[in-house]
């Protein structure tokens, strides 16, 4: 062996040893093939993600600056900062039965920039021309054919009628729809043409910056053609382009390192069995000659082998699902580094699994060989010398001659299994009535609100229609009146304008209560404040004051004074002291409704606005929603319909447009649960069928001195039994725990709509599963075992 140590000799050593084990190849190159496919479809998924959003983005904006005027639109296109500017204008959003119309012109769409994609027909031309989508004249219950006229009615009253020119198809129903204008109508049409311009820009090796150099630059450009900041809206999508997400970053890394570890348990146990299984013919190879270094490299050779068979057909696999997920992100560049990164990553994992089996396999000596039991190395004396000899007994016994092996096989099948409770516990613990219910409708299933268009068309906002306040106690009583109604609760806000760093801008007044001001305390940021100083002294609070920050560059500081202008009847205006500010948002619970950035004291904004009815919503909650919330929802559009200053939004709508996203996520979640614990079987099986093989001399002896075929069975099938059982174990106890932590740490962080739950069926079919693989695996082992004589089982060499 030493003087032909030339590697060709390993090798046939080795690809003959992989001759004689197929089954043991199966369940390695299976493992192999799962591990790689599995990482593969995250990865590749992963990069074709942000490959489509690389190419989304590629043909868009980078920042649009609003509110600009044809000389400074003509300066922002010769600046050398710019690749590209484009004009547009946003027309005024409007309510059209009852779905939401947002008008605007484009110039067109270029190489650098394309505004529209349209799906047939043409951009419009002439001043009565127009492009909608398809989804909406679905929603209208109309044909979507070219030339066909459809009317509009905007915020100023006038109706006026447009034929269609071409259309776009969202695929989907929208919350808002788009419609696009001429340039002609842009520039002479009533509902256009005092619009101010706006500008969609392209950045010069933006694509290269990072992400504050991106915003350094855009506000720049901003301040030397005099656009304010309010008035410069960065494209997040590019900006969050510029930056990986680190946290998506480490979720797939976290992912990819359990895979692996898993395969390591997996690939460690199969070649632990096949390896001391072999001890007596290593201990002949070492007989000849064969150095323990070569045997090393003979069992390496084998998984290097298996490796090249398993790992292109796992980037196969793993490509083929990735492409179909995500073809408009797939970049073959990309995926060829990433299958070279995942083929390495899967090969060190191999050659670190079976480490530890080469060198036991190298380390004995050829006498020890020749001794060697396939239980030897565990084998645990007992003081026990009489037992009673059942099936159940034998396979306790042969449980425990080798502990180390029981112990392995119990670990990477308890992995799987708390990995796959884990994102059961998940999937479960999230209510979706909750998620839906984080705004307005945490507090009932109706919200009925002022009407978007009589807002919008009002000279002081809500306050105009404050005056005479349609959501007042009649209203309530009917309301009331309404079977299956529960209660209603009410929302207080008022318009103002403010004036602030030199800074005018819209927002509301908001009022809170006294029992609020503990809560409030606990969140500030800055100042301090008394409930009864802040009435005594115009004192109000500011909250989301990092938004401000992002918004304006600045944020609003305690101690400073704030003038505001508010209509209760009459044009007022008055000097308010900034009390104390909080940061962070406050969610609708904490402060039982909508707001603005200004708190007040309810007493102080009920004596600024003269006693008026400040109302702008009812909330209203079913007593059934389930069962009758469709009845009711009939009833109350009856009422609200009464009166046009009055619209309705219900859970309902809310709960349909969110169901689409948790699909898509229980669909990833479970897919990749449902890989992870295909690990976890395979080993089972692999332990199961390389035990029985190993065994079959043993098992022909205790056949021959009187053990009938079923209790053979009984005793296989107990012996998976119990390593199912300490699956479950190790999965019920460290699952459930996990799971437990998991949904805490969700909470934690602020999804307080996720409920710890016990995925009682998803733990219920997974044990199940378990438990009937060994039943049917010893089924059908005994059922090859008859087909060889007692004689010739006995006559096996080990």
């Amino acid at each position: 062996m030493l003087q032909n140590n030339n590697g060709k000799v390993i090798n046939h050593l080795a690809v003959s040893s992989l001759k004689s084990n197929k089954m043991r190849n199966f369940f390695i190159v299976f493992t192999v093939v799962l591990s790689v496919s599995l990482l593969a479809v995250m990865s590749f998924f992963y990069s074709a993600w942000r490959e489509s959003d690389k190419k989304a983005v590629a043909k868009v904006q980078h920042v649009i600056y609003e509110g600009v005027n044809k000389e400074q639109f003509e300066s922002l296109k010769k600046d050398k900062r710019i690749e590209y500017a484009a004009i547009y204008k946003p027309g005024q959003s409007f309510e059209m039965e009852g779905h939401m119309i947002r008008p605007v012109y484009f110039d067109g769409n270029s190489k650098k920039i394309e505004t529209i994609k349209l799906s047939y027909g043409k951009l419009p031309e002439k001043e009565n021309e127009i492009v909608v989508d398809k989804s909406y004249m679905r929603e209208i219950k109309r044909k979507a054919k070219i030339g066909e006229t459809i009317s509009f009615t905007f915020l100023d009253g006038t109706t006026e009628k447009f034929v269609i020119s071409g259309y776009t198809d969202s695929g989907a129903n929208l919350g808002a729809y788009p419609v696009l204008f001429s340039k002609e109508y842009a520039e002479k049409g009533e509902q256009f043409k005092n619009v101010p311009y706006g500008a969609l820009v392209r950045i010069n090796g933006a694509e290269k910056m990072s992400k504050d150099q991106f915003i350094e630059v855009i506000h720049s450009i901003g301040q030397d053609y005099g656009i304010e900041r309010k008035y410069i809206n960065e494209n997040n999508s590019f900006a969050n382009m510029l930056s990986m997400n680190f946290q998506e970053g480490m979720v797939i890394i976290g992912i990819g390192i359990g895979i692996l570890l898993v395969s390591i348990l997996v690939i460690y146990s199969i070649f632990y069995i096949s390896v001391v299984s072999r001890i007596r013919q290593f201990g002949q190879f070492r007989t000849l000659g064969m150095t323990g270094r070569q045997i090393r490299k003979m069992v390496n050779r084998e998984g290097l082998i298996l490796c090249a068979v398993g790992i292109p057909i796992g980037l196969v696999i793993g490509g083929i699902i990735a492409y179909f997920l995500k073809p408009e992100g797939w970049n073959w560049i990309n995926s060829a580094f990433i299958a070279v990164i995942v083929a390495a990553a899967d090969i060190i994992t191999l050659l670190f699994s079976i480490h530890k089996p080469a060198k036991l396999a190298s380390t004995v000596s050829p006498l020890e060989a020749s001794k060697f039991s396939f239980y030897s190395g565990g084998k645990k004396e007992t003081s026990k010398l009489h037992r009673r000899i059942t099936p159940m007994n034998l396979a306790l016994m042969n449980s425990v001659r080798n502990r180390k092996k029981t112990f392995l096989t119990m670990l990477s099948l308890g992995i799987g299994g708390v990995l796959f409770l884990m994102a059961a516990t998940f999937i479960v613990s999230i209510n979706k009535g909750e998620y839906s219910r984080q705004t307005a409708f945490y507090f009932g299933e109706y919200l009925i609100e002022f009407s978007y268009n009589k807002v919008e068309t009002s000279e002081h906002g809500y306050s105009d229609i404050q005056i005479n306040n349609p959501l007042n106690e009649k209203l309530k009583e009917k309301i009331k009146a309404v079977p299956g109604v529960k209660g209603i609760k009410s929302f207080k806000q008022v318009n103002i304008q403010y004036e602030y760093n030199n800074e005018k801008a819209g927002d509301y007044l908001t009022p809170f209560t006294r029992d609020k001001t503990s809560l409030l305390k606990k969140l500030l940021s800055e100042g301090d404040f008394d409930y009864d100083k802040m009435i005594k002294n115009n004192e109000i609070l500011v909250i989301a004051n990092d938004n401000v920050k992002e918004l304006y560059g600045w944020k609003f500081k305690a101690g400073d004074k704030i003038k505001i202008h508010y209509y209760n009847g009459k044009p007022m205006e008055k000097e308010l002291k900034i009390a104390a500010c909080i940061d962070d948002y406050v969610s609708y619970k904490d402060l039982e409704g909508p707001w603005g950035y200004f708190l007040i004291p309810d007493e102080a904004l009920n004596h600024l606005m003269n006693n008026m009815n400040l109302t702008t919503g009812f909330i209203v909650s079913a007593s059934d929603f389930k069962k009758e919330g469709e009845q009711i929802e009939k009833n109350l559009n009856k009422v609200v319909d009464e009166n046009p200053l009055l619209s309705m939004d219900t859970l309902r709508e809310r709960m349909e447009q969110d169901e689409n996203s948790f699909s898509i996520m229980y669909g990833v979640i479970l897919g990749l649960a449902a890989f992870i614990v295909c690990f976890s079987f395979i080993n089972l099986i692999n332990t199961l069928i390389m035990n029985i093989l190993t065994r079959r001399q043993e098992l022909a002896m205790m056949q021959s001195i009187g053990m009938s075929s079923r209790q053979l069975a009984v005793m296989l099938q107990s012996e998976g039994i119990i390593l199912a059982v300490g699956n479950i174990f190790i999965t019920l106890v460290l699952g459930t725990s996990l799971g437990y932590l998991l949904i805490q740490a969700m909470r934690d962080i602020g999804t307080e709509y996720f409920h710890y739950h016990v995925p009682v069926w998803y733990l219920l079919g997974y044990a199940l599963i378990i438990l009937l693989l060994p039943m049917v695996i010893s089924g059908v082992q005994i059922h090859f075992f008859k087909k060889d004589s007692l004689i010739d089982r006995l006559r096996e060499q080990e």
